[in-house]
């Protein structure tokens, strides 16, 4: 693989030859840490270096690669039915390669339809969507930062249950004090004063 030679940063891979297919190489090349593939197919046997190169060269000089999601990056808060809101975060990284000076990188946050507690920490809520200009590229996992439990005021046992309570406990309260009276005077107690018993 004479590219191996004639360009600083080629690192691989291999030339080939067929009829149909005629002179081909596929080449690589490392620069500023990110590494590019070329293929040229069908070239003179004298310009596949040339063409390889040109091809490599023009990767470097009109792309770049980058960091568009970083992991366990805050996404923001969503309101949880039935319970508070939940903080939540991208599951993993996002790498791409752009044009240089293409169209602009945006992300957009899908969340599932009715989101209910209770919601444990980790639970996947959704995707965040990355698009190049209107393309989408691609999308990570949105999950719940913190866990969300549920209100116990929003349980259906809930209200049956302090309503009932409610109108018991005072009729209850009453049905005490009136049977503590009735028995009071019924039976009655002694009480020593002085060594002799009074009745009362």
């Amino acid at each position: 693989n004479k590219l191996l030679d004639k360009y600083e940063y080629a690192d691989g891979v291999k030339t080939g030859y067929t009829t149909s297919a005629g002179h081909t190489l596929v080449s690589s090349a490392t620069r500023d840490g990110w590494q590019l593939l070329a293929v040229v197919l069908k070239s003179d046997s004298n310009n596949i270096w040339k063409d390889s190169i040109a091809l490599l060269e023009y990767g470097f000089a009109y792309f770049q690669p980058i960091k568009i999601i970083e992991k366990e990056q805050e996404v923001g808060s969503i309101e949880v039915k039935y319970g508070d809101m939940v903080s939540t975060e991208t599951q993993e990284e996002f790498y791409t390669v752009v044009e240089k000076d293409g169209p602009p990188v945006t992300t957009k946050p899908i969340y599932k339809p009715d989101i209910k507690a209770p919601v444990e920490k980790g639970e996947v809520l959704g995707d965040l969507e990355i698009y190049i200009g209107a393309e989408k590229i691609g999308s990570v996992p949105i999950l719940a930062k913190n866990e969300v439990k549920r209100k116990i005021y929003t349980l259906w046992w809930f209200w049956p249950v302090t309503i009932l309570l409610v109108f018991y406990l005072p009729f209850r309260i009453m049905v005490s004090i009136r049977r503590y009276k009735r028995r009071k005077y019924r039976y009655g107690y002694i009480s020593y004063y002085g060594g002799k018993k009074y009745y009362r």
